[in-house]
């Protein structure tokens, strides 16, 4: 399930690229939503097929809970690509993460970024929430790792 989580942290990471000193430049962000869609996608095709065979098609709504604002992002990953990453969310994704920007920066300024966010899942600072059966499995799965 180590597969899982890099999949969750590598969009985290991407996320938290954006945050200058202890704030985001949203307008950055999301201007760019498809520079960032295409540099996962680049960094995803060095990811084993094996990894998408486990994790499958997936619809995640990200909640990005900021002082300033709150950003809801979708992103869709199917055939082992991201093929849609904008702002908005879905009414019926597979997964849904909430991260707050405090929960980024600290991400972002760590010395081992994956072992941050792993102690974040398991402090339920960075909350996963499935939606069906084999998705619940993959995150009970994935919390039991982390």
């Amino acid at each position: 399930m180590k597969k899982s989580l890099f999949i969750i942290s590598f969009f985290i990471l991407i996320l938290s690229s954006f945050a200058y000193a202890d704030e985001f430049n949203y307008t950055q962000m999301l201007n760019d939503l498809q520079g960032i869609r295409s540099q996962a996608n680049n960094n995803l095709a060095n990811v084993p097929g094996i990894v998408f065979t486990i994790i499958g098609d997936v619809n995640v709504n990200i909640h990005l809970d900021a002082p300033s604002r709150d950003i809801d992002l979708i992103l869709v990953l199917e055939d082992e690509i991201i093929t849609r990453l904008e702002e908005g969310s879905l009414s019926d994704p597979d997964l849904e993460i909430g991260v707050e920007e405090a929960d980024l920066v600290n991400i972002r300024d760590a010395p081992d970024a994956l072992a941050e966010i792993r102690r974040q899942i398991n402090d339920d600072e960075i909350s996963l929430t499935p939606h069906g059966f084999f998705m619940r499995l993959r995150i009970v799965a994935l919390r039991a790792w982390a």
